[in-house]
């Protein structure tokens, strides 16, 4: 299996009317293509996977570095997406949690407002990434960022310790 890296030189970008992202390489259109972060918290910006948005979701190309490898508007178009697809609201305050049917049920404040959600109880949906840093997936496969959970009040970290 070959890899095909992408690149300004051999790949075009643009955005639909939609805001679907549609990629022409070496002269082949590809259109409503999604990106993958193959490393989405160690290198957010690097080894990005171009997928066809089928069920097979085919990978057409990597991007090895964004940064280096694309600029102007087409870098933000690409930046954009990734925006898009990974938006993780940052919690602040954890107003409260309560457990009913199997499932949990969080109140929140986030960096982007108050929020709701829920998760089930039996599940992992907390994933440690570090001692202090926590990412929240819900039912709906959104996520949520705790970046420091020393930060939060004694009584919210208690809240949170039957997931911890």
């Amino acid at each position: 299996m070959e890899v095909k890296f992408l690149n300004k030189e051999n790949t075009k970008v643009e955005k639909t009317e939609g805001g679907f992202l549609n990629v022409t390489i070496d002269g082949k259109l590809y259109e409503n293509i999604q990106l993958v972060r193959t490393f989405p918290f160690t290198a957010p910006n690097q080894y990005i996977s171009l997928q066809l948005s089928d069920e097979d979701a085919e990978e057409i190309g990597i991007i090895e570095d964004l940064e280096k490898d694309f600029s102007g508007a087409e870098k933000d178009v690409l930046l954009e997406q990734l925006a898009i697809r990974y938006f993780t609201p940052v919690i602040k305050k954890v107003i409260s949690v309560k457990d009913q049917a199997g499932c949990s049920y969080f109140e929140v404040e986030t960096d982007a407002g108050p929020c709701k959600f829920v998760i089930r109880s039996n599940e992992n949906a907390f994933i440690k990434l570090t001692e202090n840093r926590v990412l929240i997936e819900d039912l709906e496969n959104n996520r949520y960022e705790i970046p420091d959970l020393r930060r939060l009040t004694t009584k919210e970290r208690k809240k949170l310790d039957i997931f911890l």
